[in-house]
Formats: C-alpha cells, structure tokens, sequence
C-alpha cells in the first residue's frame, strides 16, 4: 500500500502536522532572516491541513481552541506591537502547549495494548466473516 496513504489512514498526520506547527514556533522564534519567516506561515498552514486531515476524532473545543491560539499567534506575529513585545511569545508558548497536550491525549489510542497470555493452548474462531460462503457453490 502506498505510504502516504497509510500515513493518513493510520492517523500518524495528526503527529506530524502538531510536530510541523510546533517547529514552526521555534523557528519564528529564533530566525532573524525574512525568508525563514515567511517559512512559519508555509509550516502552519502545512502542519493544520495534516492535522485537519488525519480525521482525528478529538473534542471540537480542542480544535476550534487550537486553531484560535494559532491565528492570535500569527497576527501577534504580523502586528509586533511595540507596548506588547512578549504577546507573539505567549501565544508561540501556549500553541506549543496545546499542541503537546493534543499530542499526548491522541498517542494512547496508537498504542497497542499488551495481552495477557492465557492458559490456553488452542484458539477456537467463532462466525468468521472474512471466510464465510468460501467454498460454496451457487
């Protein structure tokens, strides 16, 4: 199967457009250069769309959240308001923090639970439908 679809399929987008929105803070953080800044809004957008289409099924107040600290982060970004210089890095902060958060409320439902092993030396299947009506004729 192509990759890139199971990327998606599997959820793991979600993982890496949080992680792509959480670069993209780090490098308006720290970049002096304009070309790099112009990079945060490319990351953003790119880290959102894969966030959007990861379908991820969390809570519509994380989303529609998520999404309001992001815009209030770039406009701060763009106004740079000169009586609020730390306004961008609050708000850089607290994307940061959210997209953490939605990160580690996603992972538990990635990770495969452990199975006791029983005592059991056979397995019986029961109503198998992937096998049902093999073999017949008609």
């Amino acid at each position: 199967m192509n990759p890139i679809v199971c990327h998606f399929a599997s959820g793991a987008s979600f993982f890496t457009g949080a992680a792509l929105v959480i670069v993209a803070g780090l490098i308006s953080a720290f970049a002096a250069e304009k070309i790099l800044k112009m990079s945060v809004r490319l990351l953003v957008i790119l880290g959102a769309l894969l966030v959007l289409m990861s379908a991820t099924p969390i809570s519509p107040w994380l989303y529609f959240g998520w999404a309001g600290l992001i815009l209030a982060w770039l406009v701060s970004e763009d106004l740079r308001l000169k009586s609020w210089p730390k306004v961008p890095w609050i708000f850089r902060f607290l994307v940061a923090i959210v997209s953490f958060a939605a990160m580690a409320m996603e992972l538990p439902c990635h990770l495969a639970p452990s199975l006791s092993k029983g005592g059991f030396q056979k397995l019986c299947v029961i109503g198998d439908s992937i096998s049902a009506g093999v073999g017949m004729k008609g």
